[in-house]
């Protein structure tokens, strides 16, 4: 090897710890680096090892410890670190264009192969809600951790639904509480007796309110109709007549009062006498109601009140004997409630479940449009948003951020959306609540192509040449005459090429921000706990 004179022995040993620590080693691994490399001192043969262990450092994606998260909020209070990348502006769209077009364009190109997607992509804290879309393990639940963890020790109150239940994710968020001296509390459909035991009615100022609430949970084609309207009426003089006789409002106690057609708590009203004339009036309707046609009134709404009220679920939900704990403790505390639905088991309880608990800080919100809540921030998450789609969700997207809620929601594609909202139109209306969209791998082509869209188009130029030989005979002999060409032209090309959204790599994403700004970057992972 031959050795030049710019790079003396120490230098080298200086710059190959640096490198080593760049690239995300430990400071062992970085000293066995920084070592190989001043064993090579001098020679020409270092900047390209450098170069290529830089190159196999970018490949593997970051592993973020506790402690750098919490040095991160102290130093960037107003901000999210969302991961490392780099803009993606038109002058990338077009190098991307170039090189995946032409005769010899390569449709595998990805900009993930090339250097520097290095830098931290942020967030503002308090800033507009988030939709994340990508297939099943290419990065939204450590997406979820990662953004979950940040909240946690920022202060904020964290409301995390997870459909599936994964254990995984509980640990993660339970670890990030303790650390954070914060309390933890756990809704489990599936682990009844690891839960805490919740009321999911008790914040609500009226009667109509909590009617409203429980009838929400009716099948869409039965809530807009003379049913759903019945169901509703029978709910509100039911639980009217239990306020006014000072009682606690349960689910337990709605089945039964709701199959009993309200007439043990008519008889207890009437013993009152004069005091309770106006929620005894109506109750007096409801009992005298021709019993068979109240049956098939209420047929939706018998199996929703069952689905709850069954088990040892129902027991966590409605048992007066044990302390109940309810959102709003859990916000004034700046709590973290990790709920998992359990809907691989049980879709009907979890979409039920799911529902209460978005109806309950539904209300909170409008405690605080009232001026009557705190203004703790609240974070609330939300995977597998289709499962639990409901009026109450759409109410929190249109108007929590006024009131301190800020929202991410998941799903696989934007087709689970159409599905769960009844129609395109619907869904377009959660997708245009997001100001923040994040999109790792999309395989349906719907999906990319209606992000694609969102992103917008940029402005490209082609060139194109060609030539041509033309051979005639002449008065002396043959003659060959020789044209070329070459022409430009403008072309509008997407800022987010669809082909590029398919073929992300895991843990890779595209971001479009408020304001039109777009990003692509990739997800670091939170190391381990110790146990």
């Amino acid at each position: 090897m031959s050795r030049v004179a710019w790079l003396p022995w120490p230098g080298s040993l200086l710059l190959g710890l640096l490198a080593g620590r760049l690239a995300g080693l430990g400071w062992f691994s970085a000293g066995a680096f920084s070592l190989a490399c001043s064993a090579l001192a001098g020679t020409r043969e270092v900047p390209f090892l450098l170069a290529a262990w830089r190159r196999r450092a970018q490949a593997r994606p970051r592993r973020l410890t506790a402690r750098f998260l919490e040095r991160w909020v102290r130093r960037h209070p107003e901000h999210v670190l969302l991961g490392y990348g780099a803009p993606w502006r038109s002058r990338e769209a077009r190098r991307f264009f170039a090189a995946v077009s032409g005769p010899q364009g390569r449709q595998d190109f990805s900009p993930f192969d090339q250097s520097g997607l290095e830098r931290p992509l942020r967030l503002p804290a308090g800033g507009s809600h988030t939709l994340v879309v990508g297939a099943p393990g290419t990065g939204k639940t450590q997406l979820f951790a990662l953004l979950a963890v940040q909240a946690i020790v920022r202060g904020e109150a964290v409301v995390l639904l997870d459909p599936k239940g994964g254990r995984a994710l509980r640990e993660r968020l339970a670890a990030a509480a303790a650390r954070a001296g914060r309390p933890f509390f756990r809704l489990l459909a599936a682990e009844p007796e690891a839960s805490d035991a919740f009321d999911l009615l008790a914040n609500a100022r009226s009667a109509g309110e909590l009617a409203s609430r429980v009838a929400r949970l009716l099948p869409a084609d039965e809530s807009d109709n003379a049913f759903g309207q019945f169901a509703w009426m029978t709910l509100h003089r039911l639980i009217e007549a239990q306020r006014a006789l000072g009682e606690a409002v349960t689910l337990q106690g709605l089945r039964a009062h709701v199959a009993d057609q309200g007439r043990a708590l008519l008889r207890r009203l009437q013993m009152r006498g004069r005091e309770a004339e106006g929620a005894c009036a109506g109750l007096a309707a409801l009992a005298d109601h021709e019993p068979a046609h109240y049956r098939k009134m209420i047929l939706a709404l018998g199996p929703v009140l069952e689905t709850l009220c069954g088990g040892a679920l129902g027991a966590l939900l409605s048992d007066l004997r044990r302390p109940r704990l309810n959102l709003g403790q859990i916000v004034r505390q700046g709590g973290v409630l990790y709920a998992g639905l359990g809907a691989l088991s049980d879709e009907a309880t979890a979409r039920a479940l799911g529902g209460l608990l978005l109806a309950d800080l539904a209300a909170l919100a409008g405690d605080r449009y009232r001026g009557a809540g705190e203004r703790q921030p609240i974070r609330l998450f939300v995977d597998e948003a289709a499962e639990v789609t409901n009026p109450a969700f759409i109410q929190l997207l249109n108007k929590g951020r006024e009131c301190g809620v800020q929202v991410t929601f998941a799903v696989q594609t934007l087709a689970d959306l159409e599905v769960a909202m009844g129609g395109e139109a619907p869904a377009r209306m959660m997708l245009g609540n997001a100001g923040n969209l994040v999109a790792f791998r999309l395989l349906d082509a719907g999906s990319r192509e209606a992000w694609s869209a969102r992103a917008g188009q940029v402005w490209t130029r082609l060139t194109s040449s060609a030539q041509g030989v033309q051979r005639g005979a002449g008065p002396v002999g043959s003659r060959n005459s020789r044209s070329a060409g070459r022409s430009d032209a403008l072309r509008e090309v997407p800022l987010l090429p669809e082909s590029l959204l398919a073929h992300l790599p895991d843990l890779a994403f595209a971001v479009l921000l408020g304001g039109g700004q777009a990003a692509l970057g990739r997800l670091p992972l939170l190391a381990e706990e110790p146990s």
